[in-house]
């Protein structure tokens, strides 16, 4: 009981609303944990806590497809891409308009490198919410991976048309034009992104790359040392993620 309330205290502290609760106490304490643990990076304790409230028989069709899409984010997070797809088929069955379940599914075939069967998903994602960042930065990657980098940057440019005052869609798109050589159009994303988080060590880092690229090693080099102060394992991390990302 302590570690669900535990959970539960740190969703309270971060701000976070837990949503369609049932009343049962320790229900509640298990929505807590589903929809916490994952993002405090302990996948592995939001499937325990997911599977007791799937398992409980006393969750409406409603509330069963969000855990269900709870646990499929966690297994994604564990790279369980099969068990996180089996959820949200499900989850998709109880609410055919379940725009979360959509996206983490595909989410899913992305992991499994299923690009084009991912962005199906993305599709019916931005179609239940077009108006959410969410499924176009994430078809935007899709695109990304399978080398459609004009289609990416659409999507790109939807993100920031959308939230102009968020980092992600000029960090995304900046990247997008970093990889497909359009290098004045990077260092403006990068500018941006800089200038919206200026503590986030990525918008120097790929800035700097980009400098590099066009021939300005001094200020690129600055960049990319500026990066390392705000985190000294930025070029390990931004190698890795560039790895693990495939064509992106």
């Amino acid at each position: 009981m302590a570690g669900k309330i535990n959970w539960l205290l740190c969703a309270i502290l971060a701000g976070v609303t837990i949503l369609a609760v049932p009343a049962r106490a320790d229900t509640k304490s298990d929505w807590g944990s589903c929809e916490m643990a994952t993002g405090y990076g302990h996948p592995e304790v939001s499937v325990q806590y997911c599977t007791s409230l799937i398992e409980s028989g006393e969750l409406s069709a409603a509330d069963m497809a969000k855990a269900l899409d709870l646990r499929a984010w966690a297994y994604n997070t564990l790279g369980q891409y099969a068990r996180a797809i089996a959820d949200d088929d499900q989850a998709i069955k109880l609410v055919p308009d379940y725009a979360s379940a959509f996206d983490t599914r595909g989410s899913a075939y992305a992991g499994l490198r299923q690009y084009a069967r991912a962005i199906q998903d993305f599709n019916q994602r931005i179609a239940l919410g077009p108006n959410d960042t969410a499924g176009y930065i994430d078809r935007g990657w899709a695109y990304m991976k399978m080398g459609q980098y004009a289609r990416a940057i659409q999507d790109f440019d939807k993100v920031v048309a959308l939230a102009p005052d968020k980092a992600d869609g000029f960090y995304d798109r900046g990247k997008a034009c970093l990889k497909t050589g359009k290098y004045a159009r990077a260092i403006q994303d990068f500018d941006q992104v800089i200038a919206l988080a200026p503590n986030d060590p990525a918008g120097f880092y790929y800035r700097g790359l980009t400098k590099r690229k066009m021939g300005d090693k001094a200020d690129g080099n600055a960049d990319i040392a500026k990066a390392k102060e705000l985190d000294p394992d930025i070029e390990t991390e931004a190698k890795k993620q560039d790895q693990d990302s495939g064509a992106k």
